[in-house]
């Protein structure tokens, strides 16, 4: 009940939540194997993380404050000795549980261990054809392991199913159609794609981001994907649509809708801290300082969906809060018309990941 309230309240224009986030997005490590070009998190030094069983304890805890789906990632969250244990542990409390990886790791026998967990889906990234995939990774091979990865999960079980990911920028945008057929025939279950963002934590190199010269191209290969792989594009597909505007304008695309980061999800970072989302642009607590509803419910929290609310935020095109952001969009501004599209219908209907 307090969802549909919650639900309710948002689009009523309320501040505060009555439960915690529905969505957690959980980074358990910034180490990587990989160098990506896009994201520099590898290159963070001394990294603190929370044990294990405080990392059990936070899960029981935003399970009890009404948590429904938790993705958990990294860095590489597979070169955690205890990432299965914290995945199991996830899926034993009721959350619907996805994993995010780069699959370098994910050889037969992990495969086998990563469906006995029975999370719901991995997220695996594969960034174009094997030139364009190793060198925006870093790592001579990395292509073929991802491959491989997509290919074990799948012989191992119905579970998880296997979704591929594709941080899009202006090395692999002449590839994105090729991408998206390559995982297909590869057995993945399902695409996302989004584009790489400009963004202090993950610090792309300068030349991979999307500008306004790249957007007929852009809009071309969206459509392409649209028209001929329509069923494997789980977010409804005026999210995609929506790529060429936040190209051109993203302070305009912000201000088309009111962002639910803080009041449905949420961002924890391996030592704890808690912020809105993957901008990080702010932070709201630390939870090896305080417990996760106290973090929630604060006055520091409740400024700062004051301050989203108010549009005094980052710009961002995540599929992790795009979606529902465009979503909501059209419930609060009465424009039903759009939830009535059949991608949409699929979107909302279709098993929840």
């Amino acid at each position: 009940m307090k969802f549909y309230l919650n639900f309710a309240k948002f689009v009523a224009g309320g501040i505060n939540p009555l439960s915690g986030p529905i969505k957690i997005q959980w980074e358990l490590t910034y180490r990587c194997n990989l160098r990506c070009k896009h994201c520099h998190l590898w290159k963070v030094k001394d990294e603190v993380r929370l044990p294990l069983e405080k990392v059990k304890e936070i899960l029981s805890e935003l399970r009890t404050l009404g948590g429904r789906y938790v993705s958990f990632s990294g860095g590489e969250l597979f070169l955690l000795n205890e990432a299965y244990e914290v995945l199991s542990h996830a899926k034993s409390l009721g959350f619907k549980v996805a994993a995010n990886s780069n699959g370098w790791l994910m050889n037969e026998k992990n495969a086998q261990r990563l469906a006995q967990t029975g999370i719901d889906s991995i997220f695996f990234s594969l960034d174009g054809p094997r030139e364009i995939h190793d060198w925006i990774r870093g790592v001579d091979g990395a292509w073929e392991r991802v491959l491989a990865a997509i290919e074990n999960v799948k012989k191992a079980g119905e579970r998880p199913k296997v979704f591929v990911n594709i941080t899009l920028n202006k090395k692999n945008l002449p590839y994105l159609h090729d991408t998206v057929r390559l995982a297909v025939e590869k057995g993945a279950d399902g695409v996302t794609t989004e584009p790489v963002h400009r963004i202090e934590k993950y610090s792309p190199e300068e030349d991979l981001g999307l500008t306004r010269e790249d957007i007929p191209l852009l809009k071309e290969q969206i459509d392409s994907i649209l028209r001929d792989f329509p069923s494997y594009l789980p977010h409804f597909h005026d999210y995609l649509r929506m790529f060429p505007a936040f190209i051109e304008d993203p302070e305009r695309v912000k201000k088309s809708f009111r962002c639910i980061a803080t009041f449905f999800s949420v961002q924890i970072h391996p030592n704890g801290d808690v912020h809105p989302c993957p901008v990080a642009f702010k932070k709201i607590g630390n939870l090896q300082e305080k417990s996760f509803k106290e973090i929630w419910f604060s006055r520091e929290a409740e400024d700062l969906r004051r301050e989203i609310k108010a549009g005094n935020h980052p710009p961002c095109w995540f599929t992790c809060v795009g979606p529902a952001n465009l979503y909501l969009s059209y419930v609060s501004k009465g424009k039903f018309f759009k939830l009535l599209s059949p991608s949409f219908l699929k979107y909302v209907f279709r098993e929840k990941i």
